[in-house]
This record gives structure tokens, C-alpha cells and sequence, in this order.
């Protein structure tokens, strides 16, 4: 069970929790949630016909010491604007002392469940569920971890380069980065899941590019052989033309992506050239730190720019069990204090 404050309410972690199939209880404040405030008062307040259940719930009780407790719940109700495709269970709770002292609070979460079940002896609901408004610490026994990976480095530092066909070079760079990986988590205490998230200059223009119908093909293929006993990969590869918190109107329509044109042409008789591929996987990098403190990253770059989101991003995890980590073949440099982060490749 994941219990967490309102930081977390937000969509795209609450579709990870339910992708890892994992209960949740959310803080979710009314000024952070007005779409779904809205949508619940609006159920309430809407007619229904003689003898059907209502779509929002109410309970009031009052126990020997005179405080009053007030439930208002409701099932199925959308998180937000921009993700009204994820369902929640709503709850909420108002408190009222014989002092005059009062107490409210709302969450979002994935329990079914009656205000009368959740309401035990002499505690109340708030007071049992208070460490809602502390971070979960504790990771799941499973420990998922995103590899955030520069790809065009992956290929370069394996041997499918020269005339070796693209499909072919793309397989090679894809089981080179997972023994890399194995390598990296082989000392620590497990099991990991992990998923990828691969950034090249996927798009001249509009158009995909031969690296990424070939790493698509390869995804197709599965990873089943990749697989140890301790680290297994999620078969659901992500690219970094679509960041993992961008708005859904900074997306394009056809191709469904944020970040076209990420391979663009130089001055005749030179080579393309990547753009917005380092600062898209330091953006996601961050928003992962922002959304998934407890879970793990590695970072498979050669490049420094890469450093300092991963500074930031070890800060923000540190609290929460989370590990930001860097994986390359070079080792530290004197002026970058990488100890701890560094988990350097052969």
C-alpha cells in the first residue's frame, strides 16, 4: 500500500501506481483538485431516479467523546482535466470537536470501499490514515527502475557500428545495455524491474528514422533473453520524443509526440545533428524524481551534461529510499564528485 501527500495526486504518477497494480491512498487538496471537486459536487447535486444508489455517499456519526464525523465518498470519479481517463475513489472527511476545532481532509485512492468500514472504535479515519501526509518510504519488493538511455552512446560503445545492418546493430546495442545494467545492479539487493526509455534524434522532421524502426522492430521482439533471475525488463519500451510530463497540448497529433525534428540537417557535406535529446532526458530524469521518489534510475550516458540533473535528482530521491545512479565506461573525473553515483562500465 502506497500512502502519500498531495504532491503525489498527480496523473502520471497515479498511472504508474496502477500499471504496478499497487493500492494507493492519496492526499488531494481542493485547490490542487478543482476539476475533481467539481465533478463530485456536481454527481451529488444531480437528479436521480426513486430507488437508485447515489453516486456520491455521505455518513455522519458522532462518538461517546462528541466529536462529530462527516463522510462523503464516491467511486470512478475521473483524477483530472488533463487525465480523465484515470479513475479514482474519492473520500472525504470532516471532523468537529465540542471545542469548536475542526479538522478536514480528501484523498484519492484505489480501495472500494464504505465510510462505515474505514471508521474503527474510537479512531477516526483521519487519524488512522495520518501518515497520509508523509511520503511512503518504504520500497516495493519488486524495485522498479527506469533506465534513462542515450542511445546513440549505447551504440557507439559496443561493436554495431560499420556495415553492420541498422536491425542488427540495434539488437547488439540493446543486449549490450542490458548486461550493462545486470552489471550495474549486481551488487544490490533486488529484484529490479526495469523499464526503458531511449533518446536519439528518433525524427528528421516528421518523419521516423531508421534507428527507431529498428529499435521499435527489436521491441517486438521481446526481451524474454535479456531476463536474469534478479533483473527483468518491462516489455513496454518508451522514447524520448514523448516527455513523461509534458502537457497533453504540447503534443502533436500524427505522430503522437512531443519532440518532432529531434534529427536535423547541418551545412552541406556534414552529417545531421541531435537537438533536444540531452535536455529531453534531463527533463524526464527530473519529472521522475519529482513523481516516483522510490523507485531507482540509471542514467547509461557518456555525456556531462547529464551530471547535473542527476545531482538533483539523487537530492530529491534521498529521503524517499529512491537511487539516481550514472552508468558509463569513463571513470570519475576530478572535477565531478561521483562517488556513490557512479557505477562504471567495462
Amino acid at each position: 500500500m502506497v500512502v502519500e501527500d498531495g504532491l503525489a495526486s498527480n496523473g502520471p504518477h497515479v498511472r504508474l501506481l496502477k500499471e504496478l497494480d499497487m493500492g494507493f491512498v492519496l492526499g488531494a487538496k481542493p485547490g490542487d483538485h478543482k476539476a475533481l471537486f467539481a465533478w463530485v459536487d456536481e454527481l451529488e447535486s444531480a437528479p436521480r431516479s426513486p430507488g437508485s444508489k447515489p453516486g456520491v455517499e455521505r455518513w455522519e456519526t458522532t462518538d461517546a467523546d462528541g466529536v462529530e464525523h462527516r463522510f462523503r465518498w464516491s467511486n470512478g470519479a475521473p483524477l483530472n482535466d488533463s487525465h480523465p481517463d484515470l479513475e479514482v475513489n474519492f473520500l472525504e472527511y470532516w471532523e468537529r470537536r465540542p471545542n469548536g476545532g475542526k479538522r478536514h481532509f480528501s484523498w484519492v485512492t484505489a480501495l472500494d470501499y464504505a465510510a462505515r468500514m474505514a471508521f474503527r472504535s474510537k479512531r477516526t479515519v483521519a487519524n488512522s490514515m495520518s501518515t497520509a501526509v508523509t511520503p511512503a518510504r518504504r520500497p516495493p519488493a519488486t524495485i522498479p527502475v527506469t533506465a534513462f538511455v542515450d542511445w546513440a552512446a549505447q551504440m557507439h560503445n559496443t561493436d554495431a557500428r560499420g556495415k553492420v545492418p541498422v536491425l542488427e546493430r540495434a539488437r547488439r546495442a540493446l543486449a549490450q545495455t542490458a548486461r550493462l545494467i545486470r552489471r550495474a545492479l549486481s551488487n544490490d539487493h533486488g529484484p529490479f524491474q526495469v523499464s526503458f526509455r531511449l533518446y536519439h534524434g528518433w525524427h528528421r522532421g516528421w518523419e521516423r528514422t531508421d534507428h527507431l524502426k529498428a529499435a521499435q522492430a527489436i521491441e517486438n521482439e521481446g526481451f524474454a533473453a535479456l531476463t536474469s533471475p534478479r533483473v527483468s525488463f518491462s516489455p513496454e519500451v518508451q522514447y524520448g520524443h514523448t516527455l513523461i510530463s509534458a502537457l497533453p497540448e504540447r503534443q502533436h497529433r500524427n505522430p503522437p509526440i512531443h519532440l518532432p525534428n529531434t534529427l536535423r540537417e547541418q551545412s552541406r557535406g556534414q552529417p545531421p545533428t541531435e537537438k533536444m535529446v540531452d535536455t529531453a532526458m534531463a527533463a524526464d530524469l527530473l519529472s521522475w524524481a519529482r513523481f516516483r521518489p522510490q523507485e531507482w534510475a540509471l542514467v547509461l550516458s557518456e555525456d556531462d551534461d547529464l551530471v547535473p540533473p542527476l545531482f538533483t535528482a539523487e537530492a530529491w530521491v534521498k529521503h524517499s529510499g529512491g537511487r539516481a545512479l550514472l552508468v558509463r565506461k569513463r571513470g570519475p573525473s576530478q572535477y565531478t564528485k561521483l562517488d556513490g553515483l557512479l557505477r562504471q562500465s567495462t
